[in-house]
């Protein structure tokens, strides 16, 4: 959310529950078109999630190892995952 640490995991813990609903709401549709689009609340939430757990890092006081790893896992979302992203399947109107 780029605002703060609180931010980040509030965000997070009220999307993966939307994740896992669309996801278990989905079994009863046609898996293969709608679990791509059901996966998106989760990818988002775990996104946030490492995004707080930089957020957390940056503030301690000494350099943290672990903050290059969490870094880079949650650009790899942003610069990676994201900008890829498709459903194979797009649903039609």
């Amino acid at each position: 959310m780029c605002f703060s640490a609180t931010a980040s995991f509030v965000t997070a813990m009220g999307l993966a529950p939307v994740g896992i609903v669309s996801l278990t709401v989905t079994q009863g549709l046609d898996p293969k078109r709608w679990q791509p689009l059901a996966l998106i609340p989760l990818l988002f939430a775990t996104q946030q999630a490492l995004e707080g757990v930089v957020w957390l890092l940056l503030d301690s006081p000494a350099p943290s190892p672990g903050l290059h790893l969490v870094s880079l896992a949650y650009l790899g979302f942003a610069f990676a995952l994201w900008p890829v992203w498709k459903s194979p399947n797009p649903p039609t109107r």
